[in-house]
Parts: C-alpha cells; sequence; structure tokens
C-alpha cells in the first residue's frame, strides 16, 4: 500500500523544479537584458554629450567669418558614431560693434550597425561674443618700409581701383567708394629705382609723417602676435608655403609664417589659380613667377618677385615692413621690390591690386566669436 501511494511523486517534482529554473533563468535574462539596455542608454546619452561639448568647441575654434550684419549660422560636424549640428543665433546687437548670440549644439549618436539608426541626442547652449575684426583698408598697399618701382617708365606697380571682376569669382561691393588709395608709405617713401627719387604725386600715393602714424593706421598689434598670443588656423617655419592649395574655393583661413617665405606660382596664372586667405609672415615674402594670392598679406619684411622682372599678383591687401614698427630711426627693412613697367608680357600691369572683395573677406576672417562665462545650459531642450 506505501508503495502505491508513492508511485509518481518524482516526476511532478521534477517537473516543479524545471518550472522554477526556467522562470528564475527567464527573469536573469531579463533582467541583464534590461541591464545592458539602461547601461547602452545611459552610455549612449553620455557620448550625446560629449559629441554636443566637442562640436560646440570645434565650432568656437572654426573660423566661420562673421560679421556684426549675419544674424544666422550653422554647422555640421561629424564624427565617428555621431555627429553634432551647431546653430548660433544673433541675439543683441551693441553699439560697440560687438554683437552677442546664443549657440546651441546638438551631439547625436548612431547605432554602428545600422546605419542611420539614432540611438540617442543631447542640446547644449551657450552665450557668445562675436568680436568683429579691426582692420582698416586704408589702401591696397601699406608699407612702413617703403617701396622701390624698379623701372623708369611704366604704371604704377600698386593699384587702387576697385578690381573685382567675373573672372576672380568675386561680386563688386556695388556702391561708391569701393576704391582707395593705391599706396600708402611713410614720408618720403616711394622711389624709382632709376631715379633714387619720390615719384610725383597723382599716382594714388599716400605719404604720412612718421612710420609711427602709419603704424598705428593699422591697427595691428604686432607685438602681441610675435609673442606668440594668437592662434592661426595653420602655420609653418619658413620655406616654401606649402599651404593652402591654389583655387581653394570658400576655404578662406590665416596662415602664419615664422621667418622668410616663398609663395609658389602656378601654370594658368593669373586666372584661377590663387592661394587665399590671411597670411601673416614674420620675414619676407618672396613670390615666385605666376604667384598669385587673393586676400592679405601682412609681413614683418618686404613683398618682392623671386626676380627683379617676377610677373606675380596680390588680389586684396598688403600690409608690410612691420617689423620697424617701434624703430625710432631708419628702417632696417629693405624696401618692397616691385616693378613699375606695363609687366613681362602682358600690359597694364599692377603687382598689387586692390579688391574690395577679397580684402573684406580676408578682414572677415579674422573675426572671433569667445564665449562668455557662467552661460552653460546642459540639456536645452528642457528649458
Amino acid at each position: 500500500m506505501r508503495a502505491d501511494r508513492l508511485r509518481g511523486f518524482i516526476l511532478p517534482t521534477s517537473l516543479l523544479v524545471l518550472t522554477l529554473l526556467t522562470v528564475m533563468l527567464t527573469a536573469a535574462f531579463v533582467l541583464v537584458s534590461a541591464e545592458w539596455r539602461s547601461t547602452d542608454n545611459a552610455m549612449a546619452g553620455t557620448r550625446a554629450l560629449a559629441l554636443a561639448q566637442a562640436g560646440m568647441q570645434t565650432y568656437f575654434a572654426t573660423n566661420r567669418s562673421l560679421t556684426p550684419t549675419n544674424t544666422t549660422d550653422s554647422l555640421r560636424i561629424t564624427y565617428t558614431g555621431g555627429y553634432t549640428d551647431v546653430v548660433a543665433r544673433k541675439m543683441i546687437l551693441a553699439t560697440s560693434g560687438v554683437t552677442t548670440w546664443v549657440v546651441k549644439a546638438t551631439g547625436t549618436t548612431v547605432d554602428p550597425l545600422l546605419v542611420g539608426q539614432v540611438t540617442a541626442r543631447r542640446v547644449i547652449g551657450r552665450m557668445a561674443l562675436l568680436y568683429p575684426a579691426a582692420l582698416p583698408a586704408r589702401a591696397a598697399m601699406v608699407a612702413l618700409n617703403g617701396i622701390n618701382a624698379n623701372g623708369a617708365t611704366g604704371n604704377n606697380p600698386v593699384d587702387g581701383g576697385d578690381n573685382n571682376g567675373s573672372i576672380y569669382s568675386c561680386t563688386a561691393p556695388g556702391w561708391p567708394g569701393a576704391d582707395t588709395s593705391a599706396l600708402a608709405v611713410p614720408r618720403p617713401g616711394y622711389y624709382t629705382a632709376a631715379t633714387a627719387s619720390p615719384l610725383p604725386a597723382g599716382e594714388g600715393v599716400e605719404s604720412l609723417a612718421t612710420r609711427a602714424a602709419l603704424f598705428d593706421s593699422t591697427h595691428i598689434d604686432w607685438a602681441t602676435i610675435l609673442s606668440g598670443s594668437f592662434t592661426p588656423d595653420y602655420s609653418q617655419s619658413g620655406g616654401t608655403l606649402w599651404y593652402p592649395a591654389p583655387s581653394s574655393g570658400t576655404n578662406w583661413e590665416v596662415g602664419y609664417v615664422t621667418g622668410n617665405v616663398t609663395i609658389p606660382g602656378y601654370a594658368g596664372f593669373p586666372i584661377g589659380y590663387a592661394q587665399q586667405g590671411v597670411l601673416i609672415v614674420t620675414g619676407n615674402v618672396t613670390m615666385a613667377n605666376n604667384a598669385h594670392w587673393d586676400g592679405i598679406i601682412i609681413a614683418g619684411g618686404t613683398l618682392q618677385g623671386v626676380t627683379s622682372t617676377s610677373q606675380f599678383l596680390v588680389h586684396g591687401m598688403v600690409v608690410t615692413g612691420l617689423n620697424c614698427y617701434n624703430v625710432a630711426g631708419a628702417c632696417s627693412v629693405p624696401k618692397n621690390q616691385l616693378w613699375r613697367d606695363d609687366g613681362p608680357g602682358s600690359g597694364n600691369w599692377h603687382s598689387v591690386k586692390w579688391s574690395w572683395c577679397w580684402a573684406h573677406i580676408g578682414i572677415a576672417t579674422l573675426a572671433a566669436m569667445a564665449p562668455t562665462k557662467n552661460t552653460f545650459i546642459d540639456n536645452w531642450a528642457a528649458y
């Protein structure tokens, strides 16, 4: 009787134990999956915040060439595993020309296995001030060291008439006053190599009484630049300029060269083969034959061709001789050597041509946007 009552007990018990183990194992899998998903979401959110912060810092470090007349700006920055959309809007226009902006950065992370699948977004914001560039366009060429116009006859090697045109892919400003003086020098500072005497009036030459007065009119803090308190977009130590590439489109950057530099020439000169931007050189600038620069060149030393008859073009604005800005006596920087002629192989030649477009694009490149303290906002979308 007792053995009959115990029959069938082991099987139900085994099924019950297996069921309990299955439920416990399933619950463990669900718990682990939930923890993994929670951790993954937290990591995605943290990565999105990091992308937003990195994008905002990259935006502030990027030269956007903004002016006080701009009202909005946007930029997408792509990273491994996501991207950041930065949107800036002007909020306040101050009487000093410094404008207040609000900058919002949205960091987005994407699934590496599912292309385009967004895993997290984080939005941050910050107030910033846009400081406009303060570089007056006094003349096509401002030469603290003066110039020698080689050749007894011919055209002024510097042209102050506005030289915008379709062949330079630059739209003229469309209002009067775009022209400027051809040349600004300390008195006396404009000579012909043949006669070693100042050229006559009427050639667009503006002579200031002293070198100090001419330097003050440039608004360039040369001592600060030489001390290293200046962050360019690219830099190199002398030699042949390796960047930017010619015909680089909308890529306008500020370059800094310590020592002397040679700007190379290109076939197809002068149309369509120009390097461009703002170039700051502590020494001399030598233009190779068929060299072409669109924008602004600022040099501590001289501007000259690789030979006395080199054919080159600077289309925009030039400032030279800044290494003599604080020298009371004679300037040790030699005069710029430009060719005063109708040009080797072509008529109506000028080595330096004023261009309102290229000069003012270069000036706008020097503008800077700086974030203001104690204005950082995390999780912008919640406000």
